[in-house]
């Protein structure tokens, strides 16, 4: 008998032309998706098993995520919030090859980080489906010591005749490991130590459903 760790109502992405607004102009056509729909099974031998089938379609274009944050902002009286397009990014930023941009001004909800380079050189939209499953795994068993970046949409550019990727992810704020290790006492390094070994232990644990 198989315990459901979480239950999602699954949801395909549908195709649909959204107009740009002034701020931030969209990239049309492209494909929102309400849910994500990977349910993720206890299983007898305590591993959890994700639908591969309803991970996000990587081939679309373009895609908004409508049930993460970005979209909900809980006010109705205002236009729908669009996600930066790669254009934009490119007129304010700049080029500077694979890189993340940090956009911390404006609303709350635009506070993001943009993560592009060329397709399969330096960027892959396999990414994006790890991440979603990973937050919605570790989310649905209660772990939150561990933060992933919740993703809430993507767009392909064409540019110098390449393909880029933009990926539009919250932003995750605070001091890189790198940067506070010799800093931290015995105890946080082996709190933090332990949080990666129960992690990797939850890794371990997943199987792929539909091979």
């Amino acid at each position: 008998m198989e315990v459901h760790a979480a239950c999602w109502t699954q949801s395909r992405p549908r195709c649909e032309h959204r107009e740009a607004d002034k701020g931030w102009p969209s990239y049309a056509p492209h494909c929102t998706q309400v849910s994500f729909a990977a349910a993720l099974p206890h299983t007898m031998a305590g591993e959890y098993a994700i639908d591969v089938a309803a991970l996000p379609d990587i081939i679309q274009p373009a895609m908004d995520f409508l049930d993460t944050s970005f979209f909900q902002t809980g006010d109705s009286s205002h236009v729908p919030p669009q996600l930066p397009s790669p254009a934009s990014i490119i007129s304010r930023y700049g080029y500077k090859g694979c890189c993340v941009i940090l956009i911390k001004d404006g609303p709350h909800y635009m506070r993001m980080a943009m993560k592009f380079g060329v397709e399969q050189e330096k960027i892959r939209l396999e990414e994006v489906q790890t991440m979603r499953a990973m937050r919605q795994l570790l989310l649905s068993q209660g772990q939150d010591q561990i933060a992933i970046p919740e993703v809430f949409g993507w767009r392909r550019h064409e540019m110098w005749h390449r393909p880029h990727i933009f990926i539009s992810m919250s932003l995750i704020e605070g001091e890189t490991l790198r940067n506070i290790w010799s800093s931290l006492t015995s105890k946080d390094k082996t709190a933090i130590q332990l949080n990666l070994r129960n992690f990797v232990s939850t890794l371990r644990r997943i199987a792929q459903e539909n091979p």
